[in-house]
């Protein structure tokens, strides 16, 4: 479908260029073979423009084909976890055991096992939202120890099991949780993920989180490599987040360069790169401001007014009023910039 609306846009550009030419001839003095090779050569650069139109017609098609995979194994993935919480609600509360005891001084307790990671692995997950939002130190603190003290043979089960994850939320929350661990190997894997010319792009933005989320100072010069010059918009946008975790001074422009190509492309997900904006700080006031003006997407105005509505911005209310009286605009947008000036004035 595509194809045929470049062809037929070339096709009236053709039409247009042939009938200023003939028009250009009435009445001057201008030769026919000047006029046959200007004629020929205009011919020649639509001819062009058309191939380079079917290209990025491709590219495009492409592009929409990776994002509709992701939303289909995410939509997989919140059946299972909503079947999940089911059971468990069906199970009843789980009554606590008795407490062990304190180990003796000078004692030492036994290396942890893949099963010791993987019941860490458990907290993390089901608790995956909230520790994205609000790190919770303590678990952060145990993934390390754990990591640290695992034999190398358990730290590979784990690592096994992230290469194996067959959807993006698993692959994404095992990424967060090996990132976490700063082990080296982890780390490394998560490095060889992203470099993987063979690999696919759910992976390299699966991993790219992993690496912005594990805070680790090893992985900044990737993180900023990423940030600068991944063409997938996605990966770009996690490792510039990454980057702001680590009060990188380039990563808010770095982030938001990634959003702007996103919309200006139409890309489908694009209200998805915006997703670690509700992380942010401050910082990322201005910015923001500056794309609830130039972004036309609804979606993406509430999200971007629903930060400045956290973030209680003053400096934003002038803006969210000419929103709220402006009648063109989507009702929810309307709404969502009545209620953030509810929330900024009282």
């Amino acid at each position: 479908m595509g194809q045929k609306i470049v062809l037929l846009v070339v096709g009236l550009a053709v039409g247009i260029g042939v009938g200023y030419v003939v028009a250009g001839g009435v009445g001057t003095e201008s030769s026919p073979g000047k006029e046959s090779a200007s004629l020929e050569t205009r011919i020649a650069d639509l001819e062009r423009a058309q191939e380079a139109g079917a290209s990025r017609i491709e590219e495009l098609e492409s592009e929409l084909e990776v994002n509709r995979e992701a939303l289909r194994q995410v939509n997989a993935e919140k059946e299972r976890l909503a079947t999940r919480i089911e059971e468990m609600e069906a199970a009843g509360p789980v009554e606590a055991g008795p407490l062990e005891p304190e180990d003796a001084p000078g004692s030492e307790k036994p290396a942890p096992t893949y099963e010791d990671l993987a019941k860490a692995l458990g907290k993390l997950e089901g608790s995956f939202q909230e520790h994205m939002f609000g790190r919770d130190e303590k678990l952060q603190k145990e993934i390390e120890d754990l990591f640290a003290k695992a034999s190398p043979e358990d730290v590979e089960k784990m690592l096994d099991q992230y290469r194996d994850a067959d959807n993006l939320m698993a692959k994404t929350v095992l990424a967060h949780f090996i990132g976490m661990s700063h082990h080296p190997a982890a780390l490394r894997v998560l490095e060889e993920t992203i470099r993987d010319p063979e690999g696919n792009v759910l992976d390299r933005r699966a991993a790219s989180h992993g690496l912005a989320f594990s805070g680790a100072e090893s992985a900044k010069p990737l993180l900023r490599e990423l940030a600068k010059e991944n063409p997938d918009r996605g990966t770009r946008a996690n490792a510039a987040f990454g980057l702001y975790r680590m009060n990188d001074p380039e990563a808010v422009d770095l982030y938001f360069k990634a959003t702007d190509e996103a919309f200006a492309e139409k890309d489908p997900v694009a209200v998805a790169y915006l997703g670690g904006l509700s992380l942010m700080d401050d910082r990322a006031l201005p910015a923001a401001r500056e794309r609830l003006k130039k972004y036309e997407n609804w979606q993406a105005k509430v999200q971007l007014i629903m930060f400045i509505q956290g973030r209680k911005d003053k400096a934003s209310v002038n803006l969210l009023t000419e929103i709220a009286r402006d009648e063109s605009q989507n009702p929810a947008v309307r709404k969502a910039a009545e209620d953030a000036i509810k929330t900024i004035e009282k």
